[in-house]
Formats: structure tokens, sequence, C-alpha cells
């Protein structure tokens, strides 16, 4: 008999997941998995999309797999330049868009849409606290998948993979992680922004208009965002017209990005060189007024209305290589908190799941991210995927894939998540064998 294989989330790791099980003999007899793909949004690969104007810092070659590019062949498409970086946008129409077609004209396969988890148990009474229980292993897993605002629904599975990843779901801004006084109300007024936005295209209107603009964070994220933010002042200043003033607020002081040398990864270099010489020309206080002023050392304690609809950031600024700090106000228009983002666990919070107390990742990966991290390299394509035992959790059958599987991390690369694809295979073959 089949069993039934549920993938939450459409985004890369998803849909690879999905194709290398519909490809694959898992369990005993030659039996397969019935697999059904579940996206929250309304199109697959919905997180993608809402970020697809950027342009990823990997090449096509490590943004595809053997798998993926024997589908393109089948389907008759063409096979992208291996040697040239796509944007989300191209990603998404030129591969995931044909491994989702691929899945669904399958005869095991299904990918729906508009399909959100809410939360994820098992079947027959089955509870949380059941600790060691031998129904944990036979009793099937219980989805609770919404459609809307009213339409829900059970979906049985006998294994989980979650690829849901943690886009969307942003830090907050405040000193220690928490939220500011008064942020969660101004982020729903919209003058807080937790996403990458697009101020060269669908944002501009918006950005255009402002004033002031504050951008918060010192990853890739942030960089990005006030990389647009520079060219869009630039566009703006050669049509003759007023362009936005950008500050840039760090929790750290100093430069905020290590420099790798001979870095394969081009974009990323740019940016970082970028980054720092955005930083280091506000703290010298050049006699140019610079594109973008940076100031390091920020806790942010407060946000409130200000006149003309505007916001009023409260912080506390340290200086670098001292104790001392002062009270700073500052009034934009809106900020672009891109301070990273953290998984949702909401869904798997009846099932029995060791987080790591720091990542908020799954523990083993957590502690095998942790160790290969001390022993060095800050380049993201060193990393390797450091096994299968390190995917397993003490629920059997379930599974934490990709990006969300780094948990506040932000090193996860496609290259890791094909290989653990094939990690999830193995153990998956041993989870039917198991008599799951």
């Amino acid at each position: 008999m089949s069993k039934q294989l549920v993938i939450v989330g459409s985004g890369p790791v998803g849909l690879e997941m999905a194709v290398s099980a519909l490809k694959e003999e898992v369990h005993k007899e030659g039996s397969m998995w019935n697999v059904t793909v579940l996206e929250k949004g309304e199109k697959t690969s919905q997180n993608v999309r809402d970020w697809g104007f950027v342009s990823l810092f990997s090449s096509w070659k490590l943004n595809t797999s053997a798998n993926g590019l024997a589908v393109l062949a089948e389907l008759g498409r063409p096979l992208p330049d291996e040697s040239t970086f796509p944007t989300g946008n191209e990603l998404v129409s030129q591969y995931l868009d044909s491994l989702a077609e691929w899945i669904r004209k399958h005869e095991r396969g299904q990918v729906r849409t508009s399909s959100k988890v809410v939360s994820i148990g098992r079947c027959g009474g089955c509870l949380k606290s059941s600790m060691g229980a031998k129904i944990r292993r036979t009793n099937q897993f219980n989805l609770l998948v919404t459609h809307g605002e009213e339409d829900e629904e059970y979906i049985l599975a006998d294994a989980v993979v979650d690829a849901s990843g943690t886009y969307g779901n942003g830090n907050f801004s405040g000193a220690g992680g928490i939220p500011a006084l008064g942020e969660r109300k101004a982020e729903k007024s919209g003058r807080i922004l937790r996403y990458v936005p697009d101020p060269l295209g669908a944002d501009r209107e918006r950005f255009a208009k402002a004033k002031d603009i504050a951008v918060l964070g010192s990853g890739y994220s942030a960089i990005t965002t006030l990389n647009a933010l520079v060219s869009l002042s630039e566009s703006l200043q050669s049509e003759g017209k007023q362009a936005p003033s950008i500050t840039w607020l760090t929790r750290r002081t100093g430069q905020p990005y290590q420099i790798i040398e001979g870095d394969p990864l081009p974009q990323r270099s740019t940016l970082a060189a970028k980054g720092n010489a955005w930083a280091s020309s506000s703290a010298a206080g050049s006699a140019s007024t610079p594109t973008v002023r940076h100031i390091g050392g920020v806790q942010l304690h407060n946000f409130a209305a200000a006149e003309e609809d505007r916001l009023q950031l409260t912080m506390q600024v340290g200086k670098e290589g001292t104790e001392e700090k002062e009270e700073m106000k500052l009034v934009v228009d809106f900020l672009v908190s891109n301070c990273g983002f953290r998984p949702d666990a909401s869904l798997y919070q009846e099932l029995q799941i060791h987080q790591c107390y720091a990542s908020e990742g799954p523990m083993k990966l957590a502690a095998a991210l942790l160790s290969a991290e001390a022993a060095g390299s800050a380049d993201c394509l060193a990393q390797v995927a450091p096994g299968a035992e390190t995917l397993r959790n003490p629920e059997p059958g379930f599974f934490i894939l990709g990006m969300k599987s780094y948990g506040r991390g932000s090193k996860f690369i496609m290259k890791i998540g094909h290989e653990q694809i094939d990690h999830t295979l193995t153990l998956l073959r041993e989870h039917a064998a198991a008599g799951a």
C-alpha cells in the first residue's frame, strides 16, 4: 500500500523534495510515496516571488539539481546557463514553475496553493506528552489546513517534511530582540516593513515620496535594501528631484561585513564592500555628505507617531570601544527592519521537536552547525551538510529542511538543501521499513 508524504512549502527545497520522492522507490515491495505539497500563498514558491526582483548571490549551478534538470528536459524546457546568476523571478519562471508543473502531472503528486498548515499532531489520541510511545511511530500525522478564512480540513500523512522557510517571519527591532515600545502598533500602521522592499520597482512610488527612510540591520537583506535605496536616490537626483535621506542603523559598531578574500560570489563581495565603505564614511565624518548616514551601536527602545503621519524612533547609541551611551531621536517616514528571520514553530508545537535554545533550529543540526562555525569559515560555500543523523527529530517521520532547518541562521544555501534531500530520502526509507 502506498504511503502519504506531505511537504509544507513549495519553495526550492519543498519542490525539489517532492520531485526526488516521486522519482524514488522508498519502501519495501516496490510501493511508492504519494506526495502532496501544501503552499499557503496564492501561487507556488510565493516566498521567492515576494523577493523576486533580487539577484541571487549563487549561480544557477548551485540552485539546480540533477533531478530538477531532468524534469526540465522531460518537459522540453531550456536548461539555464549554469554560470549566470538568476533573480528570484527567473528562478521561479525558468525552473521552479516547471518542477511544480511536473509534480502536478505525476499520477502520485499534487500541489495545492492557498493551503496554510496551522497545526500538526498525531492521530488516535497520541499527545505530545506520550513519550517514547509506539503509536508515535505507527499513528499517522494529522495536519489542520485552512483555505481562506473559513474553509478548513484535516489531511493525514505517514511522513511530513517542513520546508516552509522563514521569510516573512521577521525578528523584532527592539533591544534584546523583543519588541520596542510602540513597535507592534507602528507595524500595523505600515510604518515598519520587515521584508526586502523593491524601491526600484513595485515600491518606487512610496519610497520616492519619502523624506527620510531608516534601515535597521547588518545582514545581507539590509545591505540589499540600502543598495536599492542608493540607486533610487541617484535616479531621482539625475531627474532633478529631491531624494530621501537614508539612515542606516546597526546594533554593532565598526565595519558590519567581513570581506572574504577571493570571494567566489561577486555580488556578495560587492555589497559587503559597499556596506563597509558607507559605514566608514559616516564614521569618518567626511566633508562631502555620505549618501548613507550610518549610526552603529544602536538599541531601539521606543516608536511613537510623529507629525505628518511619520514615525519617531528613540534609541540608545553606544560609542565604539566605550561603555558610554547617549539617547538619540530620529524622525522618519518609515523603518525597514531587516533584522533577520526566525522559524515559525507553532506548526509543530504538538510534536516532539527538540529545538536549539539559541537558533531555534532542530537541535542535532544546530549543534553540528555551531561546531562547524566555531571551526571556522565565514563563507557559506565552505559548508557541507552534516549528515542524515542531524536531520532526525524525536518525532519519527518528521523532518525540517531548507532555510527553516537553520533556525535564525542565514547561511543556508541550496547546495545544502540538495544534500539534505538525499539524506531525507534515506531516512524516509528507514521510516517506511520500520512499519510507519
